[in-house]
């Protein structure tokens, strides 16, 4: 999927490459740059031709450069510059992303079946939606009512409150299954889904007493 002159990022933008030309077989290539970053450490790699091999191995790609360059730039130690008659690379099999790409404008359909962190993230908050809305609806109900001598607002500052939290918990875990810190956003809806019952149980609580009586 990579196209000549473009550039793309790999491992959370960790790994950048360019690629000015690529022949008809896929193969050959012409003008490659890979810059990786670890940390406060950069290393940039040049090289004038190079040949990719798909799945060399089971789950590598092998990128040959010709008479490649490598930069090195480290926060502590010694810079390192050397320049090599044929260097080799193992890169995981992974899927690059199209810079036009955007996990937003995706259909559905195409984020169920992607591994992508994003795309997973994006598709979890689309489901998430209806869900939350069916939620605070239902929390909303015994928040409405009040007490014969409570003002009709006593509650409204509770209610902004919870709606508020809710969705900053939301936005924060989206990011974080963004970053593959954690595989889903639905432990907030399930965490809202106890308030509601919480708040319902004691409406509960008092027909059963009714009825009983």
């Amino acid at each position: 999927r990579i196209r000549p002159a473009r550039f793309y990022t790999f491992n959370d933008d960790n790994r950048t490459v360019f690629i000015e030309h690529i022949a008809s077989n896929g193969t050959d290539l012409e003008g490659i740059f890979i810059r990786t970053r670890k940390d406060n450490d950069i290393q940039v790699m040049t090289a004038q031709k190079g040949k990719f091999s798909y799945l060399a191995k089971p789950g590598m790609h092998q990128l040959q450069l010709n008479d490649a360059q490598v930069f090195k730039k480290v926060q502590a130690g010694t810079d390192f510059s050397a320049r090599f008659g044929k260097f080799t690379l193992w890169l995981p099999a992974l899927t690059p992303q199209d810079p036009e790409y955007r996990a937003k404008s995706a259909p559905s359909k195409a984020l169920s079946t992607s591994s992508d962190p994003q795309d997973k993230a994006e598709l979890q908050w689309r489901l998430s939606t209806a869900v939350s809305t069916f939620l605070l609806t239902l929390a909303a109900i015994p928040l409405s009512r009040s007490r014969p001598r409570q003002g009709r607002y006593a509650k409204m500052m509770l209610a902004l409150g919870i709606y508020a939290i809710y969705f900053i918990l939301l936005d924060v875990s989206r990011s974080w299954v963004e970053q593959g810190t954690i595989n889903t956003i639905w432990w907030v809806p399930a965490a809202l889904g106890v308030l509601v019952f919480l708040l319902y149980f004691p409406v509960a609580r008092r027909k059963a007493r009714r009825l009983h009586a």
